[in-house]
């Protein structure tokens, strides 16, 4: 009797199991309209939004104004993980793009790259990767959207002058702007843009990661530079 019970729990909790995964799968999945420009956004925690609501998330802003704007323009997953480097993004989230298969993608990567310092060689090698492969899905260079990595320094400064600095983030950027551009693929310079975006209301946690207002004034420089390179799409 004892052993017929222990196999019903065990049955149950397989099903259990199993009903979870495909609730869960089901949260995650996005129904694809053929009519609409479908969007990825690749990234570590500044894409994902550490500390921030769903809805607060810069992609997630953006498309909704691009939306208002009557832009047909669908939000699919987002892979994006905190703490990932562009190795991270390599092995985890360009498989995402081919399967996916979207018309439209964001990269905003490099941060913990920097912040470990990462040999340059080797960031820029993964960068090629990343620039490569994403194009090679959407086949349209203006299509990938490259942004520069914020500058994160402003967070450090109370504590004197440590590691990471403003310059060595340059450096990174640097190398982004120039693979960007050797592939023709637009830039976004967040970092330029967040150097004047020092006032406390706008992160989470000193200046690190940006809070829901902060991201609603990513949105307002990024916004007009994606929605004029939608508008000139297949031009």
């Amino acid at each position: 009797m004892l052993r017929i019970i222990l196999l019903l729990i065990l049955a149950f909790s397989v099903i259990f199991s199993l009903f979870y995964l495909i609730r869960s799968n089901q949260k995650v999945e996005v129904k694809r309209s053929s009519e609409r420009i479908y969007y990825l956004p690749l990234g570590d925690s500044l894409t994902i939004g550490l500390g921030v609501s769903e809805e607060e998330r810069w992609p997630n802003i953006l498309v909704s104004r691009l939306q208002k704007q009557r832009m047909p323009i669908q939000l699919g997953v987002n892979p994006a993980i905190s703490g990932y480097t562009t190795e991270d993004l390599i092995r985890e989230e360009l498989p995402v793009v081919k399967q996916y298969q979207p018309d439209l993608v964001t990269i905003l990567i490099g941060a913990n790259d920097s912040f470990i310092n990462l040999d340059l060689n080797v960031f820029r090698s993964n960068m090629q990767i990343i620039l490569k492969e994403a194009n090679e899905v959407v086949n349209d260079p203006s299509s990938v959207v490259v942004m520069t990595i914020p500058d994160y320094s402003i967070a450090f400064l109370p504590y004197g002058n440590q590691v990471p600095t403003k310059e060595k983030i340059i450096t990174y950027n640097q190398i982004i702007k120039e693979e960007a551009n050797k592939m023709g693929m637009p830039v976004i310079d967040i970092f330029s843009f967040s150097q004047n975006l020092q006032d406390p209301q706008y992160y989470i946690d000193g200046g690190l990661h940006p809070s829901g207002l902060g991201y609603q004034k990513w949105v307002d420089f990024i916004y007009p530079q994606v929605s004029k390179l939608l508008r000139n799409r297949g031009k």
